[in-house]
């Protein structure tokens, strides 16, 4: 399955006119939720290696995720840290920043943006008149 990358919809969306830092929060999360989730899968393998038993019941569970949460978050902030940094030394806050412009170019993207309005509100409506008429 071929997609748009993190990167080009960054772009497109600053082209549309959005300011690079909105555009920075938007795609940040893109980058963080996977890379949290690795984080978060590894951490409960360690623990597992180290002879953590699995929880039968509900307040077992619970009381087991603090002992993921604290390396999880701990983790999670030191990366944010070096991003931050990363940023500052890219001049990420420049007042003299310019917009990049796009490699691609987006042909028929209102009629596209048209389309896909029109399918959705389709099947939508398709998706409500089959459950009115109990089919």
């Amino acid at each position: 399955m071929v997609t748009t990358s993190i990167s080009e919809n960054a772009a497109y969306l600053e082209l549309s006119g959005l300011s690079y830092k909105t555009v920075y929060v938007l795609m940040s999360v893109c980058y963080i939720l996977p890379e949290m989730m690795r984080n978060m899968r590894k951490i409960q393998q360690a623990q597992k290696v180290r002879g953590t038993n699995p929880q039968k019941t509900l307040i077992q569970k619970l009381k087991s995720v603090l002992p993921v949460l604290i390396p999880l978050v701990i983790k999670t902030l030191d990366q944010s840290m070096a991003r931050s940094i990363s940023l500052q030394l890219r001049g990420f806050d420049n007042p003299n920043r310019t917009v990049r412009t796009s490699q691609r170019v987006y042909r028929l993207s209102r009629t596209l943006h048209i389309g896909l309005t029109g399918l959705a509100i389709l099947l939508i409506g398709w998706k409500i008149w089959k459950k009115i008429n109990g089919l």
